[in-house]
């Protein structure tokens, strides 16, 4: 009993002398704690940081080549990986039939121009000669069988009643009406060689050659169809169809997909309740899986207009996340190690010490 009342006395003691030190220390202590406005000016030892999941992608995106029209690949001239420059030959759908009708189309076209040459060069002395020559030639052949069809005639009046010689007399006048026809097509011909070509056969042959050449157009158009080519320049990422298969423009199936990884940016999904600490301008740092540390910098460049649903991958399934993000497009300013089409990083950010901060200011 006398230990715990000898105990109470001394605690008792002690917490008065406490008080009294602490009431003649206040003044002093006073001063050393620091007002509201300089508590803010103190820099914070551990700055806000903003961490963000995302994913490397083509700056033009990834492009599937279709084909244009339906038919079999009888040529596939590129594998995975391999660099191709836009409008490269991929494959080849069977374009035998095309390709003859563009052969087609293309004599039509050169005998309609040589025949504007011709018309345009005019006749030579030669061409008209020649033409004489076959109207005298037309008039023999008119003489000799009219020559022959009188003689006809005159039997016929002596052999009234026998009827052996009609049919020949029918049918050599029938023939003298066409040498006689043959020869005025000669004549004809002959003064059209004397008088040169009309303005009127000048420009149907020119219509001529116009409507070939557009006909001839359209084969090349329709032969071209069965050509994939690249529509960039790029990488092959992916083979989907091979020589053999066939393809379809009702139910649309990429031939291969390619995109140009030589121009890549970052896509970030930042959650919703973060979205506005971070604006387009603003930089940070970036580290990549497998590596240890930051691999590079990059600046957010554009800040998508809508919220969406998350698509990335979260490693931290003890985190809570926003089912809802604001994509973000960043370029790539600097960085230590080469990147990979869909490699994820993870991209940090100090917005106190970002350009955003100043600008709200």
């Amino acid at each position: 009993m006398a230990n715990s009342l000898k105990l109470f006395k001394s605690l008792v003691v002690t917490t008065v002398i406490g008080v009294a030190v602490g009431f003649g220390a206040a003044p002093y202590l006073s001063n050393l704690i620091p007002s509201e406005a300089e508590a803010e000016a103190i820099p914070s030892i551990h700055p806000r940081k903003v961490i963000v999941e995302g994913r490397v992608e083509a700056v033009d995106g990834r492009v599937d080549v279709m084909a244009q029209l339906d038919g079999e690949l009888v040529e596939v001239r590129v594998t995975e990986g391999d660099r191709v420059e836009k409008g490269e030959l991929l494959a080849v759908i069977d374009d035998r039939r095309a390709a003859a009708q563009v052969a087609i189309a293309e004599a039509a076209v050169n005998q309609a121009r040589a025949e504007l040459d011709r018309l345009i060069a005019g006749p030579g002395e030669a061409e008209i000669q020649g033409a004489a020559r076959e109207v005298e030639a037309a008039l023999a052949l008119v003489e000799q069988q009219r020559v022959l069809v009188d003689w006809l005639e005159d039997r016929a009046e002596d052999k009234a009643d026998s009827a052996d010689e009609r049919p020949t007399l029918e049918e050599s006048q029938f023939q003298l009406e066409a040498l006689r026809k043959r020869h005025d097509a000669a004549v004809e011909r002959y003064k059209a060689l004397r008088r040169g070509p009309l303005p009127e056969d000048i420009d149907a042959a020119r219509t001529a050659v116009e409507l070939t050449e557009k006909r001839r157009d359209e084969a090349i158009t329709n032969y071209r169809y069965h050509q994939v080519v690249a529509p960039i320049s790029g990488t092959v990422l992916e083979v989907y169809r091979h020589a053999g298969d066939s393809v379809h423009t009702g139910a649309p199936t990429p031939v291969l997909s390619m995109a140009d990884t030589d121009r890549l940016r970052i896509r970030l999904e930042v959650q919703e309740v973060e979205a506005h600490e971070l604006d387009a301008g603003q930089e940070g740092v970036f580290s990549v899986r497998g590596r240890s540390g930051q691999v590079g910098r990059l600046e957010i460049e554009r800040v998508l207009p809508i919220f969406d649903g998350r698509r990335q991958f979260e490693p931290n399934t003890s985190a809570r996340l926003d089912t809802r993000v604001l994509p973000m497009l960043c370029e790539v300013t600097s960085c230590d190690v080469p990147l990979r089409l869909n490699q994820r990083i993870t991209a940090e950010f100090a917005p106190d010490s970002s350009g955003s901060s100043s600008k709200d200011d």
